[in-house]
């Protein structure tokens, strides 16, 4: 029989799975509590992270970022600190030490009333897995059950009520990603994509109890967006590594390729013909749209040949994404995205009609940004993930179609909300339109920081967490003048977005602004004492800036123009911006901060945007679009042509500079992996800093500190399974 081990007044049960404080259950997820077990079984020596990842998680490709969110949420159950350990001492770079004493109790005051027999390490993973699923589906089922209720704007006789979801239950269990579920004709199984083997490919999965699984891809090309033909036969998806919309029989077999850009397909519904979206697959996070512009929408016919545009870029405003046929064919549904706006449309075959079904909704109460719309079988309705508000406040809506086009749709109504989990990637069991499949996605994100040399800006050891939080998003960190402080943003679930400031090693932590409508970028005033950021405040978007020492507020600048990623010129005087320009494509301005006119300073021949001063101020380093490819260009504060710096194929988001303006650091995916990288503002080969191997996560905004020696970030990594949901009749 298993020993319990103490310490403190903490006891720690193996057999029965369950860990107590003070007498009262620890709630701990299987994950967790694996690491508490291990550590408890080899007290006061180090065990490194390679041990741990090996121990607790043999069967499965984890990061570093993933066990160190465990050991977070351990601490915090136990009531921990990082800094002030008494039970888990962080052994820098090395992994950790539990550093309390353990005690062995006696079998008869085991924690569980009932003795279990003796659990081997591999069944007590297995049961970890099994308990985790049990526990997330308990969870999701009590959100959908207790939590669902139908949201409208205003009373509207033209929409139907609906009923609450009878039903959710989770059908896949990777620890990595699984997404883009689609049906196949009959219901019966679900074409989908998981990282479980390290890179995306796509599998097959009988729905029947006891059904099988198959994998039909396993060519290690990371593919994804599966979509499966009215007839059954074939399976169109997406490769990353060899771009383009592929066909491949239903059973595995050889692969055709259809066309040699795009992804998100969908069939017509006499299987003779695709839509698809011009941009290939970016972003997997769970608040990703799904398309930037350019994109816009096309048609291939499912034998091959040229495709023909559907839409054109710029009309309407955004990327073009995420398509999907209505069930006569006629019409096709899809998403558009830009400036963080989202919004539904449609578009008539084969004369090109436009319709916009739900804008953006600015004010917030109801659709604030929707995602991948979907028919019902039956065409009366379509059904859409969407955020109300926080973008972890994720939910199924639904709509009434209209009978004619000179009709209105009817009013959105919220089917069921997905708490803070993201429900996204949406598909409808065609038959008989009872079943929605979907996927859950998670998403932890922190921000981290990175030592690195002064003199040559290389890494100086690993990365290590400024915050620490579970179920909301930290984002946009931005160092104060003199280095010190750290102003970030923080998006927790059900709440608004705030800005907050730390010390430089993440001490003292402490929100600055609370109001609904949201916070952009941060951006530091030359004095270090306030703080800058873009909120729509009162329905209208302007530049506010908060004081660090009593969090008053003031307007510095009215904006009536739809602008994005505002920021402050390291002076104070200026400010950049991106909107879009005539054209339809991003572009990025400068405005004087006293007043005055915007000017554009790209020259909105190629997209541009997303810019980040020159510490003289003199210069902006910005995301230039390429082609399929997006990199780090430099264009003068006062105007003109864009030197691009970066060759490499991929996406380069650039955010900040090194203190003596010599190197530019960015986020770059590399062959579907994001890292953070450097280069010379003079050009040359790019420098990677992170060496972060997981395909579903990601790193954005990097910042420098003016010290030299610190650069910050946001790390986020996103997780998620497959689920069904039976819909209300």
């Amino acid at each position: 029989m298993s020993p319990i081990y103490e310490f403190d007044d903490v006891r720690v049960d193996p057999s029965a799975f369950r860990a107590t404080k003070a007498g009262k259950p620890v709630a701990l997820e299987p994950k967790a509590f694996e690491v508490l077990l291990f550590l408890v079984e080899n007290p006061g020596r180090l065990v490194e992270k390679k041990e741990l990842l090996e121990k607790v998680w043999p069967d499965a490709v984890v990061t570093e970022s993933a066990m160190t969110r465990v050991i977070a949420d351990l601490r915090k159950a136990l009531g921990d600190a990082a800094r002030e350990a008494r039970y888990i001492e962080t052994v820098p770079t090395k992994g950790y030490r539990f550093i309390a004493e353990v005690r062995k109790a006696a079998d008869a005051a085991r924690i569980s009333e009932t003795p279990a027999s003796p659990v081997s390490a591999p069944t007590r993973r297995r049961l970890s897995l099994r308990f985790a699923w049990l526990a997330l589906a308990v969870v999701v089922v009590a959100v959908l059950l207790l939590g669902i209720r139908v949201t409208r704007r205003e009373p509207s006789p033209a929409a139907p009520s609906t009923r609450a979801p009878t039903q959710a239950r989770q059908i896949t269990e990777s620890l990595g990603l699984d997404s883009y579920p689609s049906f196949s004709p009959d219901g019966a199984q679900i074409a989908y994509s998981s990282d479980r083997g390290g890179r995306f490919e796509i599998y097959v999965r009988q729905l029947a109890a006891g059904g099988r699984e198959i994998q039909i891809t396993s060519d290690g090309q990371d593919n994804l967006h599966p979509a499966w033909s009215p007839d059954g036969r074939e399976i169109a998806y997406v490769s990353r590594g060899r771009p383009g919309i592929w066909l491949m029989p239903a059973l595995g077999g050889t692969p055709r390729r259809l066309t040699d850009f795009g992804s998100r397909p969908a069939w017509s519904p006499d299987g003779t013909t695709l839509v698809f979206q011009s941009s290939g697959p970016t972003d997997l996070s769970a608040s990703a749209p799904a398309a930037a512009p350019p994109s816009s929408l096309f048609l291939v016919p499912a034998s091959g040949g040229t495709p023909l545009p559907l839409t054109r870029p710029g009309s309407p405003e955004g990327g073009h994404g995420a398509p999907r046929f209505s069930p006569d064919g006629k019409t096709i549904v899809f998403a558009t995205w830009a400036l963080n706006e989202g919004e539904i449309w449609s578009v008539s075959r084969p004369d090109g009609f436009l319709k916009r079904v739900f804008p953006h909704d600015r004010t917030g109460p109801a659709v604030a940004f929707g995602y991948e719309p979907v028919y019902s079988p039956r065409g009366d309705r379509i059904y859409f993930a969407a955020t109300s508000g926080s973008w972890m406040n994720a939910g199924l809506w639904t709509a009434r179609v209209p009978s004619s086009a000179k009709e209105p749709w009817g009013m959105p109504e919220r089917v069921a909300f997905a708490g803070s989990s993201s429900l996204r990637q949406i598909a409808i069991s065609p038959r008989d339109g009872a079943t929605l499949a979907y996927a859950a996605l998670t998403s932890t994100s922190n921000v981290l920081s990175l030592t690195v040399a002064s003199g040559s800006a290389a890494p100086a050891g690993d990365s290590r967490p400024l915050t620490w939080a579970t179920g909301c998003r930290n984002s946009f960190p931005a160092f104060s003048p003199d280095g010190s402080r750290i102003a970030f943003v923080s998006c927790r679930a059900g709440a608004s977005t705030d800005v907050w400031v730390m010390d430089m090693d993440g001490r003292n932590a402490r929100p600055l602004t609370d109001d609904p409508a949201g916070m952009g970028i941060p951006s530091w005033l030359p004095d270090g004492e306030r703080i800058a950021f873009l909120s729509a405040r009162d329905g209208a978007k302007a530049l506010w800036s908060v004081r660090l020492a009593d969090r008053s507020e003031k307007r510095l600048l009215p904006l009536d123009v739809e602008v994005s990623s505002a920021r402050l010129s390291p002076d104070g005087t200026l400010l950049t911006f991106t909107s879009r320009t005539p054209a339809g494509l991003l572009g990025v301005w400068v405005a004087p901060l006293n007043g005055g006119a915007p000017r554009q300073v790209t020259t909105g021949r190629e997209g541009a945007g997303y810019a980040c001063w020159s510490p003289d101020g003199k210069f902006l380093a910005v995301e230039l679009l390429r082609g399929p490819d997006m990199h780090v260009a430099i264009v003068p504060a006062a105007g003109g042509e864009s030197t691009i710096l970066t060759r490499e194929k991929g996406l380069s988001w650039p955010n900040g500079w090194s203190p003596d303006g010599e190197r530019i650091v960015f986020a770059g995916q590399r062959d579907g992996i994001w890292n953070l990288y450097w280069v010379s503002r003079r050009g040359g080969p790019e420098h990677r800093l992170t060496n972060d191997a997981n395909r579903h996560s990601f790193v954005r905004y990097p910042a420098w500190s003016p010290r030299g020696d610190q650069i910050v970030y946001e790390h986020s990594e996103t997780t998620g399974n497959i689920w069904l949901m039976d819909l209300p009749r």
